[in-house]
């Protein structure tokens, strides 16, 4: 297969890395090799000294020497074993905190040298260290993310707070914190999440990194679930990135829960404008996941379980020269989850509340798992890899009076990569390579009876049978080349190879009337892309990114420049504005079908043909951001344009149009954030405003309608509160009903009921409402060991929303039939995890 000579080629290429954070450990067991000896030494004694910075010296007698001079450790022998103890014990302490001085910001994961002493400040922005004599006087300040920078120690005053300047820190600094624990958000208007600081989310008892990221501004979820919808733009035009490995399977359990575990994950990033131009092939939010970090402990885990599913992850260290990370969660049915089951399927109801309904063959099982490794071969080369396998079943039979319906849907993904880079003198120099294959199974019945089902006698009236069947495997090979120019000067740029196959069979059988769509489509994308950063003046910084796109199944390319300027004003004001321009290849053809499962089994497709153009955005951000003592706003303005969206069969806002349609969206939306922190408790609050609207070629005389996703006013109230080991989140939703079209008759066509429409989305749903909790505590058993009692609740307030209304023709009444699916009712979930660190 092609795949296979790609794959060949691509690993052809050189495997460099860069150099990783180095200890003391790593330089004792070197010198173990090199002289023959064994070194005896508690790990708290050499905690939190860096590795010799030079070779090792010739003797043993020399390294001793600079244990001795520069770390302060005596060696005692006893035949080849060598014994590390203090050579003074000292109560002197040098603390403090770092903060930014254009921001007044913790400025998180920085690296403080004292000597040959290092520590990471805390999410607060503390670090620690036990002097090691009175002649250290100078601290350095470092991080890939700020730069570098000395300051000598201030003495005068107990734990100071150390400013870093502007000018030294460089580019893409963090300015405000939302939601607690915190959430960075960039110059560039990116949100980071450091998911391990995150006990849970409100309303789950884990930290699923979805529900954290529906906390942003301009980020809804229309059907109650774990599906983004970013900006006005629907879950498939987001680029979700693990260890740059795409994710086509990005939910369990009927979308409500997180498709990989969420305690393997540590770093999020998330870009709703700003996009940076080495990341292409998506037109909304792009959203990138990675669980690999740096741990100096030979061992550290958590095991977890609750009603619905189990969990373990483990990191294991050896020699600071090889790093495993492992992850897998699985989940089971109790007498427990059956409640989770019972309210996830029967939430779909006729309007007529005195029909009866039945469901049978309920089914919800998932499972994933992942592992990453980092091999350190020297100073100079680390290569890692990585891989995720998940799956999900998910499927039931309803019986309504004279309606029999089933439903079953299964998807499995599978993923590996291989990522290293370079760091050479002034450039740094990253090299990608991952294959991902991905498969969807959906069989549909619907059969409606004459009458009552249960006489012998009944006649099926309408017999709709629906089989589906998508499968995409692609590989990717990508290179990232980086370097610091003169003054606020930096430079990127790369290239982008993907190769893709994809294939799709839809057969839909309406009584004995077929319609079959089966296709198989290859091809290749390659992209050269470039961004310069500068800061022209004080306080600025402008990132101007150029991508350039050949798209070999459609035969055409495409430049896309990105645009995004960042300024300062005063010590609390911001003011950012971006410009962009994207494009897609692949994303889920929108062929609705009156469903449960939320519209998952959409098949993916990707441009080639007049059926599937390439979509293609625009987006107009405006920004302004204020931060003082404990508080936060932020204010956002956008317009979005897409063109090429399409629809086909039971299409976009018809259910019974079956003709192919173009179209085009424009999104424009208003962004508010206020939040007020105090020491223990956070508060906040979003609103949103959204205008979307699509037309579509020959439809409705491609007039303008409301997108079926619409939700114009969004209002969102969080809380979190922690003390002495108790944290306590809960958010409050508040939106307006999403839009759907009513249906003013219905005719009679080669003996099928066909409804009709004179205005489309012009109804709308009432108002949702939803209050969702978490509450936990974490008890210290040992020194390493502890665990979490966990509890939460989805709606508290046990509101019945409308998610969805569907109208269907009913031949036993002889009338149009309302059918209303709801959200979920009261769900408690508890939760157990044991941590060894």
């Amino acid at each position: 297969m092609r795949f296979f000579i790609v794959l060949f080629l691509s690993c052809s290429l050189p495997l460099v890395s860069q150099e990783p954070v180095l200890t003391l450990k790593k330089s004792l067991f070197e010198a173990q090799e090199q002289f023959h000896v064994t070194f005896t030494f508690d790990d708290t004694l050499i905690s939190g000294f860096i590795a010799f910075s030079e070779p090792l010296p010739d003797s043993l007698e020399a390294f001793q020497t600079i244990l001795q001079n520069e770390y302060s450790l005596k060696s005692s022998q006893e035949g080849n074993t060598i014994i590390l103890s203090r050579l003074y014990n000292s109560n002197q302490t040098t603390c403090g905190y770092v903060k930014s001085d254009l921001t007044e910001t913790v400025l998180q994961n920085t690296l403080v040298l004292f000597g040959k002493q290092y520590a990471y400040v805390d999410n607060l922005g503390y670090f620690f260290f036990q002097n090691l004599n009175d002649e250290l006087n100078e601290l350095v300040f470092t991080s890939e993310k700020y730069g570098s920078t000395k300051q000598s120690v201030n003495r005068s005053e107990n734990c100071p707070v150390y400013y870093i300047n502007s000018n030294e820190i460089g580019l893409n600094e963090v300015i405000v914190n939302y939601i607690s624990p915190p959430i960075e958000k960039g110059f560039a208007g990116n949100f980071e999440f450091n998911l391990s600081q995150f006990r849970s989310s409100p309303g789950s008892i884990n930290p699923d990194y979805f529900e954290l990221l529906k906390l942003i501004p301009g980020i809804n979820t229309p059907n109650e679930d774990n599906q983004l919808f970013i900006r006005g733009g629907t879950p498939d035009q987001n680029q979700i990135l693990w260890n740059q490995i795409r994710l086509y399977q990005n939910n369990h359990a009927n979308g409500s829960l997180a498709s990989l575990n969420p305690y393997s994950i540590y770093n999020i990033k998330l870009y709703v404008k700003g996009v940076p131009s080495s990341y292409g092939d998506h037109t909304s939010g792009l959203i990138l996941l990675d669980n690999y970090k740096a741990e100096t402990k030979p061992l550290v885990g958590s095991f977890g379980i609750g009603l619905l599913d189990s969990d373990l992850v483990a990191s294991a260290n050896y020699q600071d020269k090889v790093q495993l990370n492992v992850s897998a969660r699985s989940s089971f049915n109790t007498t427990l989850s059956d409640q989770f089951q019972t309210n996830t399927f029967n939430k779909i109801e006729v309007t007529n509340p005195e029909q009866k309904q039945v469901f049978s063959q309920q089914k919800i099982y998932y499972n994933d798992f992942s592992f990453s490794s980092r091999v350190h071969f020297n100073e100079a080369v680390n290569v890692d890899f990585h891989g995720f396998y998940m799956e999900d079943q998910i499927g039931y039979e309803l019986l309504q009076e004279n309606i029999d319906f089933s439903d079953f849907l299964t998807t499995k993904s599978t993923g590996f990569g291989l990522r290293t880079s370079l760091k050479k003198e002034n450039w740094t120099h990253r090299y990608n390579l991952s294959f991902s294959d991905y498969q969807l199974g959906y069989e549909r019945q619907l059969i409606q009876y004459e009458q009552d089902e249960n006489e012998e006698n009944g006649e099926k009236e309408l017999e709709d049978l629906t089989e589906r069947k998508n499968q995409i495997q692609e590989i990717l090979f990508s290179s990232n080349h980086k370097t610091k120019l003169a003054n606020q000067f930096s430079l990127t740029a790369g290239s982008e190879l993907l190769y893709r196959e994809l294939g799709l069979f839809n057969q839909n059988t309406v009584n004995e009337v077929e319609r079959l769509l089966e296709e198989s489509l290859t091809g290749f994308n390659f992209s050269l892309f470039s961004t310069l950063s500068t800061s022209l003046f004080k306080n600025n910084t402008i990132d101007f990114g150029l991508r350039y796109n050949y798209f070999q199944s459609l035969g055409s390319s495409r430049i896309e420049p990105r645009l995004n300027l960042s300024q300062k004003m005063g010590r609390s004001w911001l003011v950012n504005a971006s410009y962009e321009k994207k494009s897609q290849t692949i994303y889920r053809s929108n062929e609705t079908i009156q469903n449960t499962t939320t519209r998952a089994n959409n098949l993916w497709t990707f441009s080639g043909n007049e059926f599937y153009p390439l979509l293609k955005s625009t987006q107009y951000s405006l920004g302004l951001t204020r931060k003082g003592k404990g508080t936060i706003l932020d204010f956002d303005l956008y317009n979005r344009k897409l063109d090429g969206i399409s629809t086909f069969n039971f299409g976009y806002v018809d259910r019974n149009d079956r003709d192919f349609h173009l179209g085009e969206s424009e999104v424009f939306g208003l962004d508010l954030f206020f939040q007020k922190s105090w020491s223990h408790l956070n508060l906040w609050t979003n609103y949103s405003f959204q205008d979307n609207k699509n037309r579509f070629d020959d439809l409705k005389g491609g007039v303008w309608f409301n997108s079926n996703f619409l939700v114009k006013h969004l209002l969102t109230l969080g809380a979190n509160y922690q003390y002495k080991g108790w944290t306590l989140s809960s958010n409050f939703t508040y939106r307006s009903g999403v839009p759907y079209s009513k249906p003013s008759g219905f005719l009679l066509e080669n003996q099928n009921y066909i409804l009709q429409y004179t205005l489309l989305n012009t109804e709308f749903l009432p108002s949702f409402q939803r209050l969702d909790a978490s509450l936990s505590k974490r008890i210290l058993v040992l020194k390493t060991f502890k665990f979490d009692l966990k509890a939460s609740f989805k709606n508290l307030t046990n509101r019945r929303n409308v998610l969805e209304r569907i109208f269907v023709y009913d031949t036993n009444s002889q009338s149009i039939k309302a059918i209303d699916r709801y959200s979920m009712i009261p769900f408690v979930n508890f939760g157990l995890r044991f941590i060894l660190d």
